[in-house]
């Protein structure tokens, strides 16, 4: 499989829109479940999971050092 970052910046742009348009035409969390499972390994689940997490957190007005505790994120 190609690098992502050897790719040129119209095929990252065209790969991102593709990623974007199937997680948009799933109809629930089920099927969504199911398509991040199909695309990604238990291990980038887990860090996008985190990411989500940490988002939502600073959302809330969380620093990031409380964040780093309460999540064990580094």
């Amino acid at each position: 499989m190609a690098r992502f970052n050897r790719l040129s910046k119209s095929e990252k742009q065209r790969l991102l829109i593709a990623l974007c348009q199937a997680v948009s035409s799933v109809k629930d969390s089920k099927e969504a479940a199911q398509v991040l499972t199909d695309l990604l390994t238990p291990s980038e689940i887990e860090m996008v999971a985190k990411r989500l997490e940490i988002a939502k957190l600073l959302i809330q007005g969380k620093t990031y050092d409380q964040i780093r505790t309460g999540i064990n994120a580094g």
